[in-house]
């Protein structure tokens, strides 16, 4: 199943990380990612394109009760996103 999000919404796959230095992050911690890459956006985003990395609130978006593809995705509104990160050479 692939979908297609309209309007102004997007969907974000997660970025969940599973440690932080040499800390393994419990279960809860996990699921709390403020980071994740745009994987499809609706006709009428202007701001964000495919493969972006983003920031977004802690409460932003739905999670998508999907298997799959679609595990550990959010439909959001292009609004409920604070900032692309850009990846430099280096950082």
């Amino acid at each position: 199943m692939l979908l297609e999000p309209l309007g102004e919404r997007v969907i974000v796959k997660k970025e969940i990380q599973e440690k932080v230095g040499l800390i393994i992050l419990p279960e809860d911690a996990k699921r709390q990612s403020l980071q994740g890459e745009v994987l499809h956006v609706g006709p009428d985003c202007h701001d964000v394109v495919i493969g972006d990395t983003i920031l977004f609130g802690k409460y932003s978006g739905f999670d998508l009760p999907l298997n799959g593809r679609y595990k550990d995705c959010l439909l959001m509104n292009e609004s409920d996103i604070l900032c692309k990160t850009n990846k430099t050479e280096g950082e």
